[in-house]
């Protein structure tokens, strides 16, 4: 199945930890712009606090400014600084629970990078499409409302 996988990215934060790589997996039948304005909530209410996710509420286009990167194609891109959210379509998705051992296995397919060379010119492809695997804890992907400071 086609679907949008967005994902933690960089080298702080959630980004290097398979158990909290994934930030959510979505329709792939979903608009590119449904999904920005999904990740715009997601990665602001990671990084901000209250006080700053009110300060920038009204404020999308210089959200927008500071924090999204394209990458190559619009349904490829980045989002915030490090750590960042990367979200992309991603094809031959699927997930094998193992109840026994408490385990996931995260499987799909990135699609390949294309780059066009010269204006008017046709994409060519510079990286080819690559299989992706994360084993992670059979767990809630977002955790935190079952967390809490003792």
């Amino acid at each position: 199945m086609n679907a949008w996988l967005i994902t933690w990215e960089g080298t702080s934060g959630p980004a290097p930890v398979s158990d909290k790589k994934i930030v959510a997996i979505i329709s792939g039948r979903r608009s590119s712009k449904a999904i920005r304005e999904m990740v715009d909530l997601l990665y602001c209410r990671s990084v901000h606090s209250a006080y700053d996710m009110a300060l920038f509420l009204n404020k999308r286009r210089l959200r927008e400014q500071q924090y999204w990167h394209v990458c190559s194609q619009p349904d490829r891109f980045f989002y915030g600084h490090n750590p960042f959210i990367f979200a992309r379509i991603v094809s031959n998705f699927r997930v094998e629970q193992d109840e026994a051992r408490r385990l996931e296995r995260v499987q799909w397919t990135e699609p390949p990078y294309l780059q066009i060379e010269k204006p008017g010119a046709l994409p060519v492809e510079i990286e080819p499409a690559v299989e992706r695997e994360l084993i992670r804890t059979l767990r809630p992907l977002s955790p935190d409302i079952y967390e809490h400071d003792s």
